[in-house]
């Protein structure tokens, strides 16, 4: 749904008032934050699912850190950007759909990563 709301604003924009590039980094990091958060189970952060490797469970909480804070950072960076690009401008509507796909990117990624009880149950499967 994130990035159904920013499509939506770049394909209703007025021909050269579509935003940025630019504005676009802060929804791909949330995106890469979401991956990063998401690859880490619970029973590899509690050092039972995962042994050996270069960084052992220690690397597995350093990415997980980083993640977070990739997705933490993307939701402050698209409130910066709404605030100083798009509140001076007519395009509010863009800067409020930059920050509420990066909220949603982190709310979801959050709901993923502590909304499951259990690793193994997937329905009954």
């Amino acid at each position: 749904m994130a990035w159904w709301i920013v499509i939506a604003i770049a394909s209703t924009a007025e021909i050269g008032q579509a935003p940025e590039f630019a504005y676009y980094v802060c929804g791909i990091l949330g995106s890469i934050s979401f991956i990063m958060v998401n690859t880490v189970s619970n029973e590899q952060l509690n050092g039972a699912g995962y042994e050996g490797g270069i960084c052992g469970s220690s690397g597995i909480k350093i990415w997980l850190f980083t993640g977070f804070v990739l997705g933490f950072a993307s939701v402050i960076a698209s409130v910066w950007l709404m605030i100083s690009e798009f509140s001076v401008s007519q395009k509010t509507t863009q800067g409020i759909g930059i920050v509420l796909q990066n909220f949603f990117i982190l709310f979801a990624s959050l709901i993923y990563k502590f909304g499951r009880s259990d690793e193994t149950s997937f329905g009954g499967f």
